[in-house]
């Protein structure tokens, strides 16, 4: 999940910087079955909402561990509605 999302950030990023889908896509090595479910989703998710999914993630690793309150299965349910649809849960 983490590896997913940094590459989807990444992509976002560069798409924000002007540089072109193919180039982008060819960068970060993404195949072009891919490459549709990563584009919907750099227009789905706000930079915003990158880095509440990544503060969610680092409390998943945290409940898991017994290092954190909470269920970290919930969390991470929460979190993949987040992805799906930002404005529909807060993931944290």
């Amino acid at each position: 999940m983490y590896r997913e999302l940094t590459i989807a950030d990444s992509v976002k990023s560069a798409f924000c910087a002007g540089q072109s889908e193919s180039s982008v896509f060819s960068k970060f090595r993404i195949w072009q079955a891919r490459q549709e479910p990563i584009r919907q989703a750099t227009r789905r998710l706000s930079v915003t909402d990158f880095g509440d999914a990544f503060r969610a993630l680092s409390l998943i690793d945290r409940q898991s561990k017994g290092r954190a309150q909470g269920d970290a299965w919930q969390t991470l349910d929460r979190l993949l509605w987040f992805i799906c649809d930002p404005g529909s849960v807060n993931p944290l």
